[in-house]
């Protein structure tokens, strides 16, 4: 079993730091004002998933780390898509506070140990169903959208 080094609590303390760096850096560096505007707004958003994620962290979790995990690969397509916007390409140093950012944001991202998050609000990952134990496959009122097709057909009334 190849167990990634970043843990869901260790996670949480680098997002935490990166919704500050985001909302804080692009004023301290002197960004362009659209630059410090988009990056507020982002660093906002990225504090809001991050404060409602079910980590140790948090104390009235709101979503699994599971959906925390698309979250974040939804936000690295969204910062890597910015980096072909004129705000970003025309000032050196906008750009390079942008690739640096996301670049230690994919390798967050990267080294994250998912499966790894807390049980409050686990969710399954769809390569771990067929390890289930046949008293939990064996249910037919699951409707669980992982769920084998079969047993979701046999609950549909006709």
């Amino acid at each position: 079993m190849n167990r990634k080094p970043i843990s869901p609590t260790t996670h949480a303390i680098i997002d935490y730091a990166f919704s500050a760096v985001q909302i804080v850096g692009p004023s301290v560096l002197k960004l362009d004002k659209s630059a410090i505007k988009t990056y507020a707004q982002l660093g906002t958003a990225f504090l809001a998933v991050n404060s409602v994620t079910d980590t140790p962290l948090t104390t009235e979790p709101q979503i699994s780390f599971r959906t925390h995990q698309k979250s974040d690969l939804g936000f690295l397509a969204m910062t890597a898509l910015l980096t072909v916007t004129p705000m970003i390409r025309r000032n050196k140093k906008t750009l390079f506070f942008h690739l640096g950012f996301l670049a230690l944001a994919a390798a967050n991202y990267l080294l994250t140990d998912y499966k790894a998050g807390s049980s409050k609000l686990a969710e399954p990952f769809p390569e771990d169903e067929h390890n289930r134990t046949s008293n939990k496959t064996s249910d037919k009122t699951s409707h669980s959208p992982l769920a084998p097709a079969s047993s979701q057909m046999e609950n549909f009334p006709l």
